[in-house]
């Protein structure tokens, strides 16, 4: 068995930045919305950049990574703009990092999240 210093991975998580959703208040959380459109914003493509020259400068991140990320254009987008910057060794794409859907509040207004966590914690 390989000892723990032969295997050290580290990861390293970034959220989509802003997107056309979340500027027009709505809930998109199906392929059917999330893969082709609503994007990140203009916005969101500047700061996703900044996040990431300040995550090389500070050492927290280093360039040659592997990204992994969303079909959804959210967060491919913003994959896409990291990328960019860290030329990564390798970059996948995978359905399988989809959010949850919020099926019945799909397109409706993003104050219907607060609906779906406080109905998370009370079956907690």
């Amino acid at each position: 068995m390989p000892s723990e210093s032969e295997h050290k991975n580290t990861y390293f998580v970034l959220r989509h930045d802003e997107s056309l959703a979340m500027k027009q208040g709505l809930v998109v959380s199906l392929a059917e919305n999330g893969v082709g459109k609503f994007g990140i914003t203009e916005e969101g493509r500047r700061h996703t950049r900044q996040t990431i020259l300040q995550a090389l400068d500070e050492e927290t991140v280093p360039k040659g990574v592997v990204i992994v990320s969303t079909d959804f254009d959210r967060g491919l987008q913003t994959a896409q703009e990291a990328a960019q910057i860290l030329q990564p060794k390798a970059f996948h794409v995978s359905p399988l990092l989809r959010e949850r859907g919020f099926q019945a509040y799909e397109l409706s207004s993003d104050a219907n999240y607060q609906i779906v966590w406080e109905n998370d914690e009370n079956e907690k």
